[in-house]
């Protein structure tokens, strides 16, 4: 009998035991959702979809680089057309293809209590992300993403942001920054640029840096590769390699080219039109790199 009663109580306690673990997991499992949850803020992670690939890198809000702007290292990460038509005042453009260690530390040593935020056009914007982690595996500590980017931070705090080498204020953000609806009227689908381009009238200018076409190669005959740190200098010839009008223009993630706008503006540029979403979307909507339309459609 006292066998059996021991056989019996062991049994028990391993199902407690049992349960036990189930109860633990659960916790820990609901503990570590709401510490990811929480790295979103106010926003839900289809806001940033990004943070999902770059786990390991830690966000920095609008509110939160306001707060810490005189004493953090900022660092726009973007072409240097894009950084002299709009940037964060104070920030230090090193665009992230070409970063090296050598550059940060003229910025700040690695250890640095100051912290070094890296940011570009927005929540779309990958560079932010890969700079950030390049300074994290190079060993800089205090590493942080302002994944907002920097139209939603212009809008918020324009006198903290420079718009062709003066200072934003209040008043003059609607009057210099051109409106939304006048950039999403020359964007359009991938369809139709691929239209417009076969049609022989327009000419197509892929305006990526290296290693983004190396990532999404375009293979479409015909299309003009031109980076936008050399952009401006062809825009200011009459006759050359940009035309006066007919101009289709494709950039990663369809933010690029919203600062080239102000450029086509300024040299008189007509007729243009943007690819909307840029590669990303052009891959989304199911088409080869030679301009096919494939089967399947990305998610």
């Amino acid at each position: 009998m006292p066998m059996v009663l021991y056989l019996m109580r062991r049994r028990l306690n391993n199902r407690m035991n049992y349960g036990v673990k189930i109860l633990f997991t659960l916790f820990v499992f609901f503990a570590y959702f709401l510490q990811a949850a929480s790295s979103f803020g106010d926003h839900t992670p289809d806001d940033y979809p990004l943070r999902y690939l770059y786990p390991a890198l830690t966000p920095i809000s609008t509110d939160e680089l306001a707060a810490i702007f005189s004493e953090a290292v900022i660092i726009d990460s973007r072409s240097r057309l894009e950084y002299e038509v709009i940037h964060i005042k104070g920030a230090f453009n090193l665009l992230v293809g070409e970063m090296t260690e050598a550059d940060l530390l003229d910025l700040r040593d690695k250890n640095g209590g100051k912290p070094l935020v890296f940011y570009c056009n927005g929540y779309k914007c990958p560079k932010s992300y890969k700079a950030a982690e390049k300074a994290g595996g190079l060993g800089f500590k205090n590493v942080r993403v302002y994944d907002g980017g920097i139209f939603r931070w212009a809008n918020s705090h324009p006198e903290k942001t420079i718009l062709f080498g003066s200072q934003l204020t209040r008043g003059a953000l609607e009057k210099k920054l051109i409106p939304d609806e006048d950039f999403h009227k020359v964007n359009i689908s991938t369809e139709e640029l691929l239209s417009r381009h076969r049609s022989g009238k327009y000419v197509t200018i892929d305006i990526r840096d290296m290693n983004e076409r190396k990532e999404n190669p375009v293979l479409l005959e015909g299309v003009r590769q031109i980076n936008l740190n050399v952009i401006k200098t062809l825009l200011e010839q009459d006759e050359g390699p940009i035309p006066k009008r007919h101009i289709l223009v494709f950039d990663n993630v369809g933010q690029q080219t919203r600062w080239l706008q102000y450029y086509f503006i300024k040299y008189g540029r007509s007729d243009y039109y943007f690819l909307e979403g840029g590669i990303r979307q052009w891959q989304k909507d199911g088409y080869s790199p030679e301009g096919e339309k494939t089967a399947l459609k990305q998610r």
